[in-house]
């Protein structure tokens, strides 16, 4: 079972200045340390994904043509 919740930026910050002051360490040291996580360049990110071989390259081509007939 699936529960959603909606809460604006306000609700939410309410919430955290309720927390006991241990817990609020705690989740001030995991957003540190999300915000020191790096940021992968859109462009890096493709240039190191795999490619198709040529063989794989001819193989596509093959089914979709027989898709296209199929069609």
């Amino acid at each position: 079972m699936d529960a959603k919740l909606s809460l604006d930026l306000n609700d939410l910050m309410r919430l955290i200045l309720q927390l006991p002051e241990k817990q609020r360490a705690r989740l001030r040291t995991w957003l540190n340390r999300e915000e020191k996580a790096p940021a992968q360049d859109l462009e890096a990110l493709l240039l190191a994904a795999p490619t198709m071989t040529d063989a794989q390259a001819k193989q596509y081509e093959k089914i979709r043509q027989a898709i296209d007939k199929w069609r």
